[in-house]
């Protein structure tokens, strides 16, 4: 059978691929070898293709280039000449850096800008956002800091965001402002910014899962949709300082997550937010403390296909 070319000695059996062995039948969309099945499938994360990064919305590794970029200003002169191929798909490695600059990733571009390191690449802004993802475009980030952008929002998306092991807080708008689509995984969103939504979802569709969504005092939410088609939140942990609900989002479906003071399906409600309960609240930084009430850490549920490693890539 030409569609099961290699043959897999422990069982005798014909298969189509052998994880760590013959792989050549991986390719386009399916380009993994799924080492329980010996079947080829679609990659998920960005270290099933380790030579360049994975394309989420499809399935595929990227086929390159791989341009390295020092900080966000040669991230901005990459997308340049990734803008200019045919066709416009290209993966930056920015190097740890902090950096102030602006990213726009313009109409047509697919772009994967991962972190290199132990330690988060940072940018921020000055009244504009950190990063505007524009029309017909996708964009895909791993281990960045988009943070203290002045007089804007963090993450502006007109066009598709993939966001991976990043944080984007203390940002003067709120974090996210979605007209498109937006899939965030195993992040710190939001910080201590008084009267914004985090992630305000004035169009399209987003899925959140394993994420801190933090947000301030007065008329804060971690989440605020008025013209959202579908808001999807797992295993997520959803604060804030302000009285008002911090998930305001009629059509949201949150599952196995645990929100403070407001009480959402069979989701745990923690009660009354205490800051303590994390390194840093103030800063954005979300990780817990040994004073974190135990209830946090009841409420997911991971399942196959959930992210096998933390924010940190632990």
């Amino acid at each position: 059978d030409p569609s099961l070319p290699v043959c897999d000695a422990g069982s005798g059996a014909c298969v189509q691929c052998l994880a760590g062995g013959d792989v050549s039948a991986c390719e386009g969309t399916t380009p993994v070898c799924d080492e329980e099945t010996n079947t080829c499938v679609k990659c998920e994360w960005h270290e099933d293709c380790p030579d360049t990064a994975c394309r989420m919305s499809t399935g595929e590794c990227f086929p390159g280039p791989v341009i390295e970029a020092a900080d966000a200003d040669q991230v901005t002169v990459a997308i340049d000449d990734i803008a200019a191929l045919n066709p416009s798909m290209g993966v930056i490695h920015l190097h740890a850096s902090s950096d102030s600059s602006d990213v726009v990733v313009p109409p047509g571009v697919v772009v994967a800008i991962l972190g290199e390191g132990q330690s988060m690449s940072e940018w921020t802004a000055i009244n504009t956002p950190g990063l505007t993802i524009e029309g017909d475009a996708e964009a895909y980030v791993q281990n960045v800091r988009i943070e203290a952008t002045s007089g804007a929002v963090g993450i502006l998306i007109n066009g598709a965001l993939w966001l991976d092991r990043s944080a984007v807080v203390n940002n003067y708008y709120g974090a996210v402002q979605v007209n498109g689509s937006a899939v965030i995984r195993n992040s710190f969103v939001g910080g201590d910014i008084s009267d914004v939504a985090e992630i305000d979802v004035q169009g399209g569709n987003v899925v959140i899962s394993f994420t801190t969504i933090g947000a301030g005092f007065g008329a804060s939410a971690a989440i605020r949709c008025t013209n959202a088609d579908t808001v999807t939140v797992t295993n997520s942990l959803l604060v804030s300082r302000g009285t008002d609900d911090v998930v305001q989002c009629d059509s949201a479906e949150i599952t196995n997550s645990a929100l403070e003071q407001q009480q959402v399906g069979d989701n745990v409600m923690l009660g009354a937010l205490d800051t303590s309960w994390f390194t840093s609240y103030a800063t954005g930084d979300f990780f817990f403390n040994d004073t974190a009430t135990t209830e946090i850490y009841t409420a997911a549920s991971w399942q196959p296909g959930d992210p096998l490693v933390d924010i940190d890539g632990d």
